[in-house]
């Protein structure tokens, strides 16, 4: 599939050809020259870029573009450094991003509760004079760990105040979280139902730590098997009720704002934030906008269903009443349903089995939200109803199965198998697509998104192949057969489940190594550096409704770019480990024109003459 056409038809010539340089009359505000730009559009390389307003003029050789200057255009000479189009995350979730760079610890490389009681106590002084202050860990490997934490480990550090230690459907807490509930550990009638024994309503990924100890109980010193402070498994997560404050409106709206400056850091001017609570995180980030502190374009794929009725659905989709609303800043576009969990988790739901944990244990196939093709089609029908798009977080393959052939069923009734621009309906993860032939063929028939995060390769890729076996990682993420079939893959990070640097996920595309063993799992399924920017460029702004506004450097396009510190993008492809240094060297990141990051110590942009 060629998305290609659908990209502007301003005329174009290679750098050294005859014909005018990719240019509109108009006196630049800004020309830089002296680059190395990757346009991602037609014309492929270029040196120079000239700027007006908020919009691209020109693109060409240093030779054309600099005769477009006037006499109040600032001169900017790169120096060799490479441009490349602003880049987007098609899957994040950055709300709280802000508030975490400030007051949450990252736990992502940790490998024992030493480490965690040791980051935790480092956030005390940032939370002095807070009440209520909560200390919150995010994103914990357990596969990093030879023996996992407890709540013991880290009761020490945290001491009264409550810890609260997130990643993907699994959650760590310390003693005092538990206190919050009211559960005493030394008086059993505090105890509630699950403390001795799991619930019922405990699917195959649910499983609540318990280790024993030495409890005193009415001056009696007994053994019971209690629970360690690690819950994994949405039901069993669902147990712990005391949680962190909820940041108020206002908060809310300066985390979205400071976060947004954090994503420019990177290099990353634009997002896709797929599921919220009808309004929530559009009108945190709507407020900062209005504020003049968002500096990301932001598309958000509103509502968060499971399994709901369809009549439940179709009830609050007509009140709702809206969709498809906003500009270019912040704009609202389709819906979200969930067809299952993630392979961390054993959530995936998969044709093949999960690896048993113990002897005997019965076959796991993961957990389908809504397993009935019937049922899974009314609801399906309710939201389109009222215009909204399909986005589907799909993660097993069975799980993907369901919802493509669903997908095909539907676009054929209304006519539109490819070419089709009309629906860009996507599989949010999309990562197994491989085990089953006919799901891969009907994302290219039918013009199915692959909405993939590659970074959990090089992040989580030790996790995965525990539970789904280095094989089956190995067929996972499969970016190069997605492109050899024609689907059009965006790349996207997941943040707050993995870290939000895009050149992290890059590393993932183009090496599928893990970083923390070094192993490589599924050589064959490698991409090179451009295919991968692609998936970060004009790919996303496909997704966005957005590819003749942004995702390429030509005229007439939004100045969205980043200057990085590198004069040739061959030395990367030569060398991947580069990419684990390039949020590095990020030198400026130009959103609509405007500077909103440059790297201190940088004196490109304040040179300008």
């Amino acid at each position: 599939m060629k998305r290609n056409r659908v990209l502007s038809a301003i005329a174009f010539m290679a750098l050294g050809g005859s014909a005018a340089a990719n240019t509109l009359p108009s006196e630049p505000d800004v020309i830089i020259t002296g680059a190395s730009i990757v346009t991602m559009g037609p014309q492929g390389q270029a040196q120079a870029i000239a700027i007006k307003g908020d919009h691209i003029v020109g693109v060409g050789s240093n030779a054309e573009i600099s005769a477009m200057k006037g006499s109040k255009t600032k001169i900017i000479d790169a120096s060799g450094k490479t441009i490349v189009p602003g880049l987007q995350d098609s899957h994040i979730h950055p709300a709280s991003l802000g508030h975490d760079v400030a007051y949450t610890a990252d736990l992502l490389r940790m490998t024992s509760g030493a480490e965690m009681a040791e980051a935790l106590a480092g956030l005390k002084p940032k939370l002095a004079g807070k009440p209520d202050a909560w200390l919150v860990g995010a994103r914990w490997d357990a596969s990093k760990f030879e023996k996992l934490f407890t709540r013991w480990d880290i009761d020490g550090a945290t001491g009264d105040m409550p810890a609260y230690l997130t990643a993907y459907r699994r959650l760590g807490v310390n003693t005092a979280v538990f206190e919050k509930m009211g559960i005493k550990e030394s008086d059993p009638s505090t105890w509630p139902a699950w403390w001795l024994e799991d619930p019922e309503n405990f699917t195959a990924e649910d499983t609540i730590y318990r280790a024993p100890r030495q409890i005193t109980v009415d001056g009696k010193e007994q053994t019971y098997n209690v629970p360690t402070g690690v819950f994994i498994g949405s039901e069993a997560v669902a147990l712990v009720t005391a949680r962190p404050p909820r940041l108020t409106p206002a908060e809310e709206a300066e985390s979205a704002g400071l976060g947004s400056h954090e994503l420019n850091k990177v290099g990353l001017t634009s997002v896709i934030i797929p599921g919220n609570n009808f309004g929530d995180v559009t009108l945190a980030y709507q407020m900062a906008r209005d504020q003049g502190n968002l500096s990301v374009r932001v598309t958000t794929y509103e509502g968060i269903f499971f399994q709901q009725s369809p009549e439940w659905i179709e009830d609050l989709l007509g009140k709702v009443g809206v969709n498809n609303l906003g500009d270019d800043w912040v704009r609202l576009r389709g819906t979200k349903i969930y067809a299952d969990g993630g392979p961390s988790a054993r959530g995936s739901w998969v044709s093949e089995p999960y690896h048993e944990e113990h002897a005997g244990d019965a076959p796991d196939f993961g957990v389908p939200v809504v397993e009935s093709y019937e049922d899974r089609e009314a609801q399906f029908r309710a939201i389109l109803k009222h215009g909204w798009e399909l986005h589907t977080h799909s993660t097993g393959d069975a799980a993907m199965l369901q919802d493509t052939r669903l997908y095909k069923k539907l676009l054929d009734e209304m006519g539109l198998q490819l070419p089709n621009t009309t629906q860009r309906w996507s599989i949010e993860h999309a990562n197994m697509p491989l085990e089953q032939r006919e799901v891969l063929d009907t994302m290219a028939q039918y013009g199915i998104i692959a909405s993939i995060q590659p970074v959990m390769i090089s992040d989580l890729g030790h996790a995965w192949s525990l539970n789904i076996g280095k094989d089956r990682l190995a067929r996972s993420l499969p970016a190069a057969s997605y492109m050899k079939a024609g689907v059009t893959v965006v790349s996207g990070s997941d943040y707050g489940v993995t870290p939000y640097d895009p050149w992290l996920g890059m590393y993932g595309l183009v090496t599928r190594k893990d970083s923390s063993t070094g192993e490589v799992y599924g050589a064959s399924e490698r991409i090179g550096l451009i295919d991968a920017l692609k998936t970060y460029t004009i790919n996303g702004a496909y997704a966005a409704y957005a590819e003749d506004k942004w995702g390429s450097l030509e005229v007439g396009k939004y100045a969205d770019l980043v200057v990085v510190d590198i004069d040739d993008l061959a030395k990367v492809e030569a060398d991947p480990e580069l990419l684990k240094t390039m949020s590095d060297r990020v030198l400026a990141t130009m959103v609509g024109g405007e500077v909103r990051y440059e790297k201190p110590g940088s004196a490109m942009f304040g040179a300008a003459n």
